[in-house]
């Protein structure tokens, strides 16, 4: 723990047993807080949360894409599946015509 360098230790003790901060000090300022190392923690932090924010967000971007093409694969192999399936069953009904054709002619 680091103490404010222009209290006395009198001073120190008084405050502490007043319960006043170190923040209450008149030479602490808005941001005296991160004066002792603290500055370095919170941009850490703040970049180690950045970082995971991005990393979602590319994570749930890349698997929105994969679907997307996924759905696409799938429509076109259903697609060229009824295509198949349309020509198969033209074939035989035109097969089983012939068949009944020629068993009327004989």
């Amino acid at each position: 723990m680091s103490t404010c360098p222009k209290m006395s230790p009198e001073q120190r003790k008084r405050t502490a047993a007043r319960g006043e901060s170190r923040l209450a000090h008149p030479t602490a300022g808005p941001l005296g807080w991160l004066a002792d190392g603290k500055l370095a923690f919170v941009v850490i932090l703040s970049l180690g949360v950045v970082l995971l924010v991005s990393l979602w967000a590319a994570v749930l971007y890349k698997a929105k894409v994969e679907e997307a093409h996924v759905e696409e694969t799938i429509r076109r192999d259903t697609m060229n599946l009824a295509r198949a399936f349309e020509e198969h069953t033209i074939r035989t009904l035109g097969s089983v015509d012939q068949a009944l054709l020629f068993v009327k002619y004989q």
